[in-house]
């Protein structure tokens, strides 16, 4: 039984686009085009670029002029323009079906980052958010994020990137205490909503974390932790326990991040 093929539908052409889409998310292409001198990304170093188009164009004709037999300019030129457009879009839409926009117009500026660094390999889950404008409120749909080395990463944009934030994954969430010159100690957050401000806001204040035991065999004194919180940060501590829901708001720890505010970069850099 012979596969029917839908009408319009062509293989070969899908294929070339395919192969054009990851050439444009820089697929296949030798590492030291991208960096040509090592101290241009030192270690642990982050560096920011956008994509030249013209480039870019450059590229998709090299590979159109591998072409066999070679076609006419006026064919060649109608060819390169469709499966460019066609394969720009795909290489967006490969990785941005969680965004309400999956399909952007067919020409975008491309940007990201290289970040070389043993965070690379110390987060494993690293999340990647890159964001249009500096208050983060409209994120770009990432059309590649690779690991290319145990220490090194890539990251494009559709869109040019003005703030970037990385953080641990989110299951790195965990109960922690601050470490001072003096010992250890806690910074409390309220429990209740007494006084107008939300539970997990700053209390203004931080109580003394007591340890018993030494070394690897020191055990946190809850109960004396916990007694210590509460009149910081419940208005009825007096008359109601301190749940260990509430002591589990005051120890918690976010995950790691950091963000980036980047200036727009010049094209080619």
């Amino acid at each position: 039984m012979s596969a029917t093929v839908p009408a319009g539908h062509d293989p070969d052409r899908d294929q070339v686009v395919e192969w054009l889409s990851r050439l444009r998310r820089l697929e296949g292409v030798p590492f030291n085009y991208l960096v040509p001198d090592t101290a241009m990304l030192p270690p642990e170093s982050i560096r920011f670029f956008r994509a030249d188009e013209s480039w870019l164009a450059a590229l998709v004709d090299g590979a159109f002029g591998v072409a066999t037999p070679p076609a006419t300019d006026e064919t060649a030129d109608r060819l390169r323009g469709s499966a460019t457009a066609h394969a720009t879009e795909r290489s967006v839409a490969a990785r941005s079906l969680r965004f309400d926009r999956p399909t952007p117009e067919k020409h975008f500026a491309q940007s990201g980052f290289l970040l070389r660094s043993s965070v690379v390999v110390a987060w494993p889950g690293l999340e990647v958010h890159g964001f249009s404008d500096a208050l983060a409120t409209h994120e770009l749909p990432i059309v590649r994020i690779e690991r290319l080395s145990p220490t090194l990463l890539l990251c494009i944009f559709a869109g040019v990137v003005a703030r970037l934030e990385l953080r641990e994954p989110a299951e790195a969430l965990h109960f922690g205490v601050d470490s001072t010159d003096v010992g250890w100690r806690k910074e409390l957050r309220f429990v209740d909503t007494a006084g107008g401000h939300a539970v997990g806001d700053d209390a203004g204040a931080s109580v003394d974390v007591r340890l018993r035991g030494s070394g690897a065999e020191r055990v946190l004194r809850v109960d004396e932790l916990a007694r210590a919180m509460a009149p910081h940060v419940r208005a009825d501590h007096a008359v109601a326990p301190f749940t260990s829901a509430e002591f589990a708001v005051q120890m918690i720890e976010d995950v790691g991040a950091v963000a980036f505010e980047v200036s727009e970069p010049r094209p080619g850099t």
